[in-house]
């Protein structure tokens, strides 16, 4: 996907476009200043260290990569906490918890739009011509007019609202609860009022659809001595009626064509597993990335045009004992893979790599 970039996007950013490949096709230092990259990876940075979010840029056909995008177009960075962000229409929205706004921009090159004020900006999602997203402070799901960026309605969830997903005219909205939460709040669109609360397995944090059928990912419980988990993390299939049946142990999940992939990636456990439910019969089977995958994932995002996984991770060290640490003062990295795992690109991103958008 080619749109116009901004000049200002060349004459900054020249030295931070790598090219991941070996092919002497892409060796060169010769950025063309059409070039768009089709993905962005949002990095949430650290709020409590002042290290600033990140909008990394990356062109999977060419394979060049450039971060720091948002900054070098509107002179200004990602403050606070970058949570979320999507592309719809023409326009990339992207969610700020920290700096209680959701920032709007052109999806072709990054450049401000609006800030639509919002508290505790969480989770988002969009559909029919509206934004809907979750104020996790203020237990509540606003409604934005995409059209001029207004709040045009809100309507009151369970505590904490996190992750959201539209089906069948209806919004489906996890209350984490800060971790003790096991509801999920639906609303009816046409009336944008909240029609019944779901009960569910503990801590969820995000709702997934591919359209036809609802799954949930919970964020599990801990033992009170927090020696362990209680209930472990893990994805559901999620009735419209509240019935959950568990399919796999997951800490993150991300929806893709004909798949919903996961990976288990749990403290207590000795070894992360990785693996996908496949949405014809729901059935799980496991999936082994080449390099192992990586060591500290972060978030998932699957290309719903060719299938492509892209996991992010953290950066991390090694101590003298020989254990991997994770690294949260450093910038993360983000990999690209085939649907059958095979490892096709590596990048570097920002600091807590939380979102993969495409677009």
């Amino acid at each position: 996907m080619k749109n116009l970039l901004k000049i200002a996007l060349l004459a900054v950013l020249t030295l931070g476009f790598a090219s991941c490949s070996d092919d002497d096709n892409n060796s060169n230092n010769t950025i063309d200043p059409n070039w768009v990259g089709g993905v962005y990876v949002l990095s949430e940075g650290s709020y409590f260290s002042k290290i600033d979010g990140d909008l990394t840029s990356y062109d999977p056909t060419q394979r060049y990569v450039a971060n720091g995008v948002f900054k070098a177009i509107n002179g200004r960075a990602l403050a606070g906490t970058l949570n979320d962000g999507l592309v719809y229409g023409t326009k990339l929205y992207m969610t700020n918890t920290d700096e209680n706004v959701v920032e709007v921009a052109e999806a072709k090159n990054a450049q401000s739009v609006k800030q639509i004020e919002l508290n505790g900006a969480r989770c988002i999602k969009a559909d029919g011509g509206f934004l809907y997203v979750t104020m996790f402070y203020k237990n509540m799901v606003a409604k934005i007019d995409t059209t001029n960026y207004e709040v045009v309605d809100s309507v009151e969830t369970g505590s904490y609202p996190e992750g959201l997903a539209v089906l069948d005219g209806k919004l489906y909205v996890a209350n984490s609860g800060y971790g003790s939460g096991n509801t999920v709040t639906v609303v009816d669109l046409a009336t944008f009022t909240a029609s019944n609360t779901l009960t569910v397995p503990t801590n969820p944090v995000n709702v997934l659809t591919d359209g036809n059928q609802l799954y949930l990912q919970c964020s599990g419980e801990y033992k009170a001595d927090w020696s362990g988990y209680e209930v472990n993390p893990a994805i559901y299939s999620l009735a419209t009626d509240g019935t959950t049946t568990k399919l796999a142990d997951a800490t993150i999940s991300a929806m893709g064509p004909n798949r919903l992939y996961f990976i288990d990636y749990n403290y207590y456990k000795a070894a992360q597993t990785y693996g996908f439910v496949k949405l014809a019969d729901n059935s799980v089977e496991s999936l082994s990335f080449s390099n192992q995958g990586v060591a500290a994932p972060f978030a998932i995002g699957v290309n719903p045009t060719n299938g492509d996984v892209y996991i992010t991770a953290y950066a991390t060290t090694q101590t003298e004992e020989g254990y991997t640490m994770v690294d949260y003062y450093s910038n993360g990295f983000c990999v690209r893979y085939n649907s059958d795992g095979l490892q096709l690109d590596q990048f570097t991103v920002g600091l807590n790599p939380g979102t993969v958008i495409f677009y």
